[in-house]
């Protein structure tokens, strides 16, 4: 299989740089017309195209500048039958050392990114927040968290050990929405201090039928760390949230809000407190990936 796979990236290598096969006697002909996918017309056409975008994402992955001739190279002698450790232009080790010295030139790289990401976040995310605090109808709480009340509800006040049902979507500063229960056409369910801070603390709040918009500091939500690809390090978070209701401990079983999930799944099973108005909450799909389940 691995040998069958190499040799449709050479096939696709060899389209794309317009040569013949070193080990065939053919004549090096006409540049070919750009692939479409219209060209893709069997199995094996699409494998081709598949291992070879692979190939191409993970060289772009890895920053990796791709030389046609001497990758090609590479490929074709790794085809060989031969079991001799020292075949080829670099034998096993030196092939070892040199992606291993790649990888840790790569990690540092990244390193450097992410902190560099993780200040400028950070200073946004300060100056984003000092302006909100002064605009009217915000609310600021000793931890940091803004909040402000677009509907005030009239059942009870969820509590640590409670499970929610709530309905929410949360962006970035910059409008970018990272996580929509609406857009999964149903809310989401997930214990309310399994959460990100400003969640937590928000939630206990919060009396069953709410609308809030809420103003989450990074150290409230990722913090450093972020979320994914689409919550950088030390990013604030903007959550529009609605509490439909304290679960039922029969009802509750659904994942909770963000990019990815930001809450595990609880030990034990709280006996909580259902809202007599409200109606028992969905279960999310099977895809989503809320962000309740990444906070420690």
């Amino acid at each position: 299989m691995y040998k069958g796979i190499i040799a449709c990236a050479i096939t696709l290598l060899l389209v794309a740089c317009n040569k013949p096969c070193p080990e065939c006697k053919q004549p090096e002909k006409e540049a070919k017309k750009e692939v479409t996918k219209s060209d893709l017309k069997d199995l094996n056409d699409k494998l081709n195209y598949a291992v070879g975008y692979d190939v191409g994402r993970s060289a772009a992955r890895n920053k990796m500048n791709l030389k046609d001739d001497i990758f090609l190279k590479g490929v074709v002698d790794g085809m060989s039958d031969s079991d001799d450790p020292e075949s080829g232009l670099l034998d096993d080790k030196e092939r070892i050392e040199t992606k291993r010295e790649h990888s840790k030139i790569r990690r540092e790289e990244e390193r450097k990114e992410r902190d560099a990401a993780a200040a400028e976040n950070k200073k946004k995310a300060d100056d984003f927040l000092e302006e909100n605090k002064k605009k009217e109808g915000i609310i600021t709480t000793e931890s940091g968290l803004q909040y402000q009340i677009v509907k005030e509800g009239d059942g009870p006040k969820p509590t640590l050990e409670d499970r929610v049902s709530v309905h929410y979507t949360g962006t970035l500063i910059d409008g970018s929405e990272f996580d929509s229960s609406h857009k999964r056409n149903r809310p989401a369910t997930f214990p309310v201090g399994r959460v990100v801070k400003g969640w937590t603390e928000a939630l206990q709040l919060m009396p069953v039928g709410s609308k809030w918009k809420l103003f989450i500091p990074p150290d409230l939500g990722y913090g450093e760390r972020g979320a994914g690809s689409k919550i950088g390090p030390n990013s604030a978070l903007i959550f529009d949230i609605e509490l439909l209701e304290i679960v039922a401990e029969d009802t509750a079983a659904a994942p909770g809000p963000g990019a990815k999930p930001a809450v595990k799944p609880a030990g034990a099973k709280p006996v909580a407190k259902p809202a007599a108005a409200a109606k028992p909450a969905a279960k999310p799909a099977a895809a989503a990936k809320p962000a309740a389940e990444a906070a420690e």
